[in-house]
């Protein structure tokens, strides 16, 4: 239920922040899309600690953990505890150099300088977090390491992750200065995810064939082979689960292609500053009942596609429709409905 009210929370933030052009009004809608966001990748690394430390399953194979208990691990676990509330603050210091690598990537300017630095102060407390997570781990479930004892080829994860994170260094130093190298902001990216899945990988290879550890008796935990459905349901299942995959990746492939190289910060604000100023070597409106042209010439400031949602909020249209060259600006927008 929490993690349901902070991704409405995060929808709300977005939606309401541009129907009023109030700092009040901003500000805090930013403070209720940034609060949620912060709490639910706490809660995200606190659903996988609790999978990695082991919850408090009953004979019939279901729990109940309340929100916190006494923040020790035992057996009477709550939801937080200081094991955790430590892997929540490992997702949170993680996500946040991962997304400001991805910020830095897709921006220029003071926006890409900033994003750099956050990405590099967090560096140093990513790799001391892994460490302490690593001992954390080990010291409440030692039975982490049995996997690896008897299949030394997982102890390729570590490397990779302690080598993802030495090549994440590299590339955010690589990239500083006034004029950054984009291949090596490219190459921590790369770096990072590369990190966040040999953690994941990690943790699955340690638990390995569980899937649900029971912190009240090790007989009951769940592992693939009690949770397993019948033949014909997996057959099935996977089946969809191959369809569903090559749309995921399909969408994620044009997501990626139709927003591929750097925005240019503020860029809806100056195109709606010219068009409300009425300049025209830009734009050349074309007013008509309800409905607007825009023409727009080259050498002028022209939005990338990632700007022009917030241009037509900004400007209150109803609808638009798109065309974009092949260089990914726009050649023509036709927009449906009042301007404001």
């Amino acid at each position: 239920m929490i993690v349901l009210w902070l991704l409405m929370l995060r929808g709300i933030g977005i939606e309401l922040r541009a129907h009023m052009e109030n700092p009040v009004w901003r500000g805090f809608f930013d403070f209720v899309f940034c609060a949620s966001s912060l709490l639910l990748t706490i809660f995200f690394g606190a659903a996988l600690g609790n999978v990695v430390r082991g919850v408090p399953l009953a004979a019939d194979g279901y729990f109940f953990e309340p929100l916190w208990t006494n923040f020790r691990v035992g057996s009477n676990n709550g939801i937080l505890d200081w094991y955790t509330v430590l892997a929540g603050v490992i997702a949170l210091v993680t996500l946040t150099a991962h997304g400001s690598l991805y910020v830095a990537i897709k921006t220029e300017g003071d926006v890409n300088r900033r994003a750099r630095a956050v990405a590099k102060a967090a560096w140093p407390l990513q790799l001391l977090l892994t460490i302490v997570g690593l001992v954390a781990t080990i010291y409440i479930r030692p039975g982490v390491l049995d996997n690896y004892k008897q299949h030394a080829v997982g102890f390729l994860i570590p490397i990779v992750v302690f080598g993802a994170l030495a090549v994440m260094i590299y590339g955010i130093g690589k990239a500083q200065g006034p004029a950054p190298d984009v291949g090596k902001e490219k190459l921590a990216f790369v770096a990072s995810a590369l990190y966040i899945v040999g953690m994941l990988v990690g943790a699955a290879f340690a638990l390995y064939p569980v899937v649900l550890p029971a912190s009240t008796d090790p007989a009951r935990n769940l592992t693939i082979y009690n949770t397993a459905s019948g033949h014909h349901g997996l057959s099935v299942g996977f089946t969809w689960w191959i369809l569903g995959m090559v749309l995921a990746l399909g969408y994620f492939f044009f997501l990626f292609r139709m927003f591929k190289g750097k925005g240019a910060a503020g860029g809806a604000r100056i195109l709606r500053e010219r068009f409300l100023s009425g300049f025209g070597n830009c734009l050349q409106p074309r007013l008509s009942s309800g409905a607007a042209f825009f023409a727009a010439k080259d050498p002028c400031i022209l939005l990338a596609p990632n700007e022009l949602h917030r241009f037509f909020v900004s400007l209150r249209t109803t609808t638009a429709w798109i065309r974009l060259s092949p260089k990914m600006l726009p050649a023509f927008v036709f927009a449906q409905g009042k301007l404001a």
